[in-house]
C-alpha cells in the first residue's frame, strides 16, 4: 500500500508540473509569434515610408554586351533625391549606354529622364526628370549604423499589381568595405534592385544599393556575387554630400595623389614610396622616393591599406594633408587630388645588356652585350663589352637594377 502510494504521490507531482508547465509553453509560443508578428508588421511599415521615394527605372536601345557581359534589358529602380525631379541610381543600369531611359514615379507617371553626371568613385549616377513635388528619401545618420541591424532591400521593378516594391530583408553585416565607402549586408541584392534603397525598420534609408568589389573597379566590379549574401550599399547620407557636384553636370572621378609604394604585403608592410609620378601632385607637392606615409589627411598611417581606406571617399580636385618620415624629419604638405595622370614614358638607354651563363657567379654592373645605332648609348660612346657600375649617383648591381634606375628617369 505504501509502494501505491509512494506511486501516486510522484504521478501527483508529475501532473501538477505538467500543468504549471503548459501554460508557460503556450506563453513562450504566443510570445514568439507576438514578436515575429511585430517584425513583420515593422518591415511592411519601413516598405510604405519609402515607397514614394522609389521608381522604376526603364531603358531603351544600347549596347548587347559589355566586355565578356551580356547585358540585360529588364526594369531596374531608382531613388528620389529632390523634390524637383532629382534621382539617383547605379550606374551599372547604364553601361548599355542606352538611347533613352523611361522613369515610372510612385503615382503612375512615366517620364523621359537625361543622365545628368555620373559618380565614379560610388559607381552612381543621377537622372534629371521634369516633375515637382517629389517625395525625396529620408536619409539615415551615419552614426546610428549598427552591424547586426535590421536591413530591407527593396526593389521597384516588376509589378504585380499591387504597386508594392519587391522586399528583401537581412541585416548589416559590415560597415566601412570596400575601402571605407560601403555597407555590407546579406539581404538579397540583385540587378533587378540595384540603385534601390537599402532602408532600415524605422523606415530611414541607409544606402543605395550597387555592386562593388575591393579587387576590381568599374561599373561590372561585384555583379558576379549578387544573391549571394554579399551585398554593398553607398550611405544615403554620401550620396547627398556629393549631389550638389553632379547636379553641375560633371562626372566626379577618384581623387589621385601619384605615388606608388613598394609592391610588398599592403597589409603588413610600411607605405613607403617606391615611385613618385612625373607632374602629379605629389610631385608638386614636393614628395620623394622613400618618403614613408605616417599620417593622411589627419589619420594615422602605419600600414598600405590604410592609405587605400582613406582615399576610397576622396574625389579629384579635393585637398589632403599628407605627412611623410623622411630621413630623421617628417615633412607635411598639401596636396589636391588629380582625376588623371601624365601618361607614364620611361627614359631609354639605348643596350641590350649581357645574359649571365647558367652556374656562373655574375659579376657586377650590367654588360653591355649590343648598342643600338643613333641611341643615347651610342651618341654617348658606350661599346659592346662595356660594363656599366653606375648611372648617375646610384651604384648599378646588375641588369636589373640598371632597368630599375633607368626607369625611374624621365626621357
Amino acid at each position: 500500500m505504501k509502494q501505491i502510494s509512494r506511486g501516486m504521490s510522484a504521478l501527483t507531482r508529475l501532473s501538477m508540473l505538467a500543468l504549471v508547465l503548459a501554460p508557460l509553453s503556450v506563453a513562450r509560443s504566443q510570445e514568439q509569434g507576438d514578436v515575429e508578428s511585430r517584425e513583420e508588421q515593422a518591415f511592411k511599415q519601413a516598405t510604405a515610408l519609402v515607397a514614394p521615394s522609389m521608381v522604376k527605372i526603364e531603358t531603351v536601345g544600347g549596347l548587347d554586351r559589355v566586355g565578356q557581359m551580356l547585358v540585360g534589358t529588364g526594369p531596374t529602380t531608382g531613388v528620389v533625391v529632390s523634390r524637383d525631379g532629382y534621382i539617383i541610381s547605379s550606374s551599372f543600369n547604364f553601361i548599355a549606354k542606352p538611347a533613352s531611359i523611361l522613369v515610372s514615379l510612385p503615382d503612375g507617371r512615366r517620364l523621359p529622364a537625361e543622365q545628368v553626371a555620373n559618380d565614379k568613385v560610388k559607381m552612381l549616377t543621377l537622372l534629371k526628370v521634369d516633375a515637382d513635388n517629389l517625395v525625396p528619401a529620408t536619409a539615415a545618420s551615419t552614426e546610428s549604423f549598427r552591424v547586426g541591424q535590421w536591413s530591407i532591400a527593396l526593389g521597384r521593378t516588376f509589378d504585380d499589381g499591387t504597386g508594392q516594391p519587391s522586399v528583401s530583408v537581412g541585416i548589416v553585416s559590415a560597415l566601412k568595405r570596400v575601402w571605407g565607402k560601403a555597407i555590407q549586408t546579406d539581404a538579397k541584392v540583385s540587378p533587378v534592385n540595384y540603385g534601390g534603397p537599402l532602408v532600415d525598420v524605422e523606415g530611414r534609408v541607409l544606402g543605395i544599393l550597387v555592386p562593388l568589389s575591393p579587387q576590381a573597379g568599374g561599373e561590372v566590379a561585384g555583379v558576379e556575387w549578387y544573391d549571394g549574401g554579399i551585398g554593398f550599399a553607398i550611405p544615403l547620407a554620401d550620396v547627398y554630400a556629393a549631389i550638389p557636384r553632379l547636379k553641375e553636370g560633371k562626372d566626379l572621378f577618384p581623387g589621385l595623389m601619384g605615388v606608388t609604394l613598394k609592391a610588398r604585403d599592403m597589409y603588413a608592410d610600411a607605405p613607403e614610396i617606391d615611385r613618385v609620378r612625373y607632374g602629379g601632385p605629389a610631385q608638386q607637392a614636393g614628395i620623394k622616393e622613400k618618403d614613408v606615409v605616417v599620417e593622411l589627411d589627419g589619420k594615422k598611417i602605419e600600414r598600405q591599406v590604410q592609405i587605400q581606406h582613406v582615399m576610397g571617399n576622396k574625389y579629384a580636385d579635393e585637398k589632403v594633408t599628407l605627412r611623410v618620415k623622411r630621413g630623421d624629419e617628417f615633412v607635411s604638405r598639401e596636396l589636391t587630388l588629380t582625376d588623371k595622370l601624365v601618361p607614364y614614358e620611361s627614359a631609354f638607354l639605348g643596350i641590350l645588356p649581357e645574359r649571365d651563363a647558367a652556374g656562373s657567379k655574375p659579376a657586377t654592373g650590367a654588360g653591355v652585350r649590343f648598342v643600338i645605332p643613333d641611341s643615347p648609348a651610342e651618341k654617348a660612346g658606350l661599346k659592346r663589352g662595356d660594363r656599366i657600375v653606375r648611372l648617375g649617383d646610384a651604384d648599378v648591381a646588375d641588369a636589373a637594377a640598371l632597368l630599375d634606375l633607368v626607369s625611374r628617369r624621365r626621357p
